[in-house]
């Protein structure tokens, strides 16, 4: 399947990982071959749970809301209009510390050979 546009109304939220995380580019909404790219709400209080992606690195651009991210035993505070990088294969976990919902953009590249191998809980 291939989208050259796609709504985030379409998109059915995962909410297994900690809040809301709509995939919206990715093989199969769009036929993107070489990254994911989505939107992530967490609720204020709550944290997406610690996981790594092996092949690939991660990139979040905060939309609104402030959260913190461990990387790996580095905490790092990050709020609207900042960008952080989890390098490939870097276990990491994403806590909202504010008071109301953090929103953020992420991608990830390139992509695993499969949605398991892509994003594992650890």
């Amino acid at each position: 399947m291939e989208k050259i546009s796609i709504n985030i109304e379409d998109i059915v939220p995962m909410t297994d990982k900690g809040g809301k995380i709509y995939i919206i580019a990715s093989p199969k909404t769009t036929g993107n071959k070489n990254l994911i790219m989505g939107i992530g709400i967490t609720p204020a209080g709550e944290k997406v749970k610690r996981h790594v992606h092996e092949y690939s690195e991660e990139t979040f651009y905060v939309l609104s809301g402030k959260g913190e991210i461990e990387i790996e035993g580095e905490n790092i505070v990050f709020k609207e209009g900042m960008l952080v990088r989890v390098p490939q294969g870097k276990e990491h976990e994403v806590t909202n510390i504010g008071n109301s919902e953090l929103v953020v953009i992420f991608a990830s590249a390139p992509l695993a050979p499969n949605d398991v191998a892509g994003h594992k809980e650890v």
